[in-house]
C-alpha cells in the first residue's frame, strides 16, 4: 500500500483549501498512492467561526457522544492516541474559551472528570451539523461504497497506529 502525506498551507478561504486538497489528491493517483492524509489543521478554517480548532472539536465530539456527557483525560489519549500533554493542552484550551470544566470523578476521588459547559451544551446540535457538513464536503466525490472501504481502511490505520511498533 502506498501511502501519502499532503503538506500545504491553509487559505482563509475554504473553497480554496478544498480545491488545493483535490489538486494533491489528483497528483497522488497519479501516483498510484492508495491513501493520502492531510494534517488535521485542513479542517480548521470550517471551525473558525466558533473559535475551535479540528483537534478541539473532536473532543467535543466525543464528549458529546458519552451517555454522561463527561470523559476522563485517559479517554482522550486512547481514542485519539494523542499524549498526556498532548490531551491536558486540548482541554486547558477548551476550558479557557468556556467549552469543558473539570469535575470531581465520583469514581475516583483522586480524578477528574471533563464535562461540557453549558455553552457547548447549547451548542451541541449547530457543532454537530457542522460535523456532519465538513464530512460530508470532504467526501461529497465519494460514492457509498468507496465511503465505507475509506472508513474500513482508516480503522486499520488506527488500529496499526495503537499497537507497539
Amino acid at each position: 500500500m502506498r501511502i501519502a502525506l499532503a503538506q500545504m498551507s491553509m487559505e482563509p478561504d475554504m473553497e480554496a483549501n478544498f480545491q488545493k486538497s483535490l489538486s494533491f489528491i489528483r497528483e497522488a493517483s497519479k501516483q498510484s498512492v492508495d491513501l493520502i492524509c492531510f494534517p488535521e489543521v485542513q479542517l480548521s478554517p470550517f471551525f473558525a467561526q466558533y473559535d475551535l480548532s479540528a483537534a478541539q472539536f473532536k473532543v467535543l465530539k466525543l464528549i458529546y457522544m458519552q451517555k454522561s456527557k463527561t470523559a476522563r483525560v485517559v479517554d482522550l489519549e486512547r481514542e485519539f492516541s494523542m499524549t498526556h500533554p498532548t490531551a491536558l493542552g486540548l482541554l486547558d484550551q477548551l476550558e479557557k474559551k468556556g467549552f469543558t470544566t473539570r469535575i470531581p470523578n465520583p469514581e475516583d476521588g483522586r480524578g477528574k472528570l471533563i464535562a461540557l459547559t453549558e455553552k457547548a451544551d447549547a451548542m451541541q446540535a449547530e457543532l454537530e451539523a457542522l460535523g456532519n457538513a465538513v464530512e460530508e464536503k470532504l467526501t461529497e466525490h465519494l460514492s457509498d461504497d468507496e465511503k465505507g472501504k475509506l472508513i474500513l481502511l482508516l480503522r486499520k490505520l488506527l488500529n496499526l497506529s495503537d499497537q507497539e511498533v
